[in-house]
């Protein structure tokens, strides 16, 4: 008997601003860390701002998770990044949700921004990653 994966998550948090600045290296970086996840979730809680760039990194990675049979869900967006959405109607091709459905525990890797030596994926941005077996 093997241990199966019914469903793994990739969670990126602290995301400040995505901007034509960082959407590029944010974009990448969570693609590479996907590593067979099947769904994507992304925290805005902290978003401040975003600019059109920001929201075709989000259009990107969205199309990046269903070409793996998976989903990216944006989690409790800021009144104002929800603003944007709202403008451009994109709960017509994201899931936006208030409240993160899944309540697995996780081991969180944190991410510094681009003046340390740890690698960015946005200036405050974390990753987690976890699955349930």
């Amino acid at each position: 008997m093997g241990a199966k994966i019914a469903e793994e998550f990739l969670r990126v948090g602290g995301v400040e601003e995505l901007t034509a600045a960082n959407q590029e290296l944010f974009r990448k970086q969570i693609c590479t860390a996907l590593n067979g996840h099947t769904t994507i979730e992304i925290d805005l809680s902290r978003t401040t701002f975003m600019d059109c760039a920001g929201l075709g990194a989000l259009i990107a990675l969205r199309n990046c998770a269903l070409g793996r049979k998976g989903v990216l869900r944006l989690v409790n967006p800021t009144p104002l990044v929800r603003q944007l959405f709202d403008v451009v109607r994109a709960e017509r091709i994201f899931e936006i949700v208030e409240t993160p459905p899944s309540r697995h525990p996780l081991a969180l890797v944190p991410f510094g921004n681009s003046q340390t030596a740890a690698t960015a994926i946005c200036p405050g941005a974390a990753l987690e990653s976890t699955a349930s077996y």
